[in-house]
């Protein structure tokens, strides 16, 4: 049976807008043009507090994480490390930083995945997503998260039980 979401298991800091934009307020660096940008920031916070109430009352979230993998007959896609930095819509997933040199047998390929919201560092992407806002829509997976993969460049696969990995910053240095 499905376990029913508590108000309480939502992280307080995001149960309401009100309560994401006062930690932001406290513990995010939102740089010298606050005070203009202040309405574009409690937007931001309605955003993302909407996405973890949902998030928890789903018990599940969807995510997508683009990743650069050798294609030697096949894609070698690493289950078991997938990283920790994924996104919440799929046009916010992208090969970012420091991933692998382009070569003729890599690819690029995103990944579809179903967490539990539970295993989410709301803390941490939800600072990102003040920073970044809606174009990469981050979702950070604590380590060793275990990540359902369904989908690889929107063909659905015989689901896969991964793993976020240690989950470092960057795909290239997660396993």
């Amino acid at each position: 049976m499905a376990k029913t979401r508590r108000y309480r298991d939502v992280p307080p800091f995001l149960r309401t807008p009100e309560h994401a934009f006062a930690w932001a307020e406290r513990n995010v660096d939102l740089g010298d043009d606050f005070e203009e940008m202040r309405s574009h920031y409690e937007a931001l916070a309605e955003l993302y507090s909407d996405f973890a109430n949902d998030a928890y009352d789903a018990g599940r979230v969807q995510i997508y994480r683009a990743v650069r993998v050798r294609q030697n007959a096949g894609l070698h896609v690493r289950f078991d490390c997938l990283g920790k930095a994924w996104s919440r819509e799929r046009a916010g997933a992208g090969v970012y930083g420091s991933a692998p040199p382009f070569w003729r047998t890599m690819q690029d390929v995103v990944l579809t995945g179903i967490v539990n919201p539970f295993d989410i560092d709301w803390a941490y992407g939800f600072t990102s997503f003040l920073i970044y806002g809606e174009d990469q829509w981050e979702v950070s997976l604590l380590p060793q998260t275990p990540v359902l993969v369904t989908h690889i460049d929107d063909v659905a696969i015989a689901p896969v039980q991964g793993s976020s990995g240690t989950a470092g910053e960057t795909w290239q240095t997660t396993c």
